[in-house]
């Protein structure tokens, strides 16, 4: 286990019913998770909650790419992680990659394993 443990996430995820699991499953293990509709203004988010992971899926990554290099320009203590299908190019500009499909119970265990 890690000596940083996972307190603080922001969600990007184009299907809301799966965002609010995400969330849901988060706050079972007490992590605080924010949900985005996209990546055009959130770089407030970052500066005001501090989080430690950001999981954006990769349909949202790929329409706002340029929108999100602006967001995260200068902030470099949050770790981008990539939810994707398939290994991506994209993923370089990420630190991780979360697997579709992915077993939605283990969710905590395996973002945890990002800060680890």
């Amino acid at each position: 286990m890690s000596n940083k443990e996972l307190k603080q996430i922001l969600v990007a995820h184009p299907v809301k019913f799966a965002a609010e699991a995400i969330k849901s499953f988060l706050q079972l293990k007490g992590i605080n998770c924010y949900l985005l509709d996209d990546l055009k203004d959130f770089r407030y988010l970052i500066e005001d909650l501090a989080p430690q992971l950001i999981l954006i899926h990769e349909d949202i990554y790929s329409e706002q790419k340029e929108v999100f290099a602006g967001q995260i320009d200068g902030v470099g203590v949050v770790k981008y992680i990539l939810i994707s299908k398939v290994d991506s190019p994209e993923l370089e500009v990420f630190h991780g990659r979360l697997e579709e499909p992915y077993e939605i119970g283990e969710i905590s265990k395996i973002l945890q394993s990002f800060l680890d």
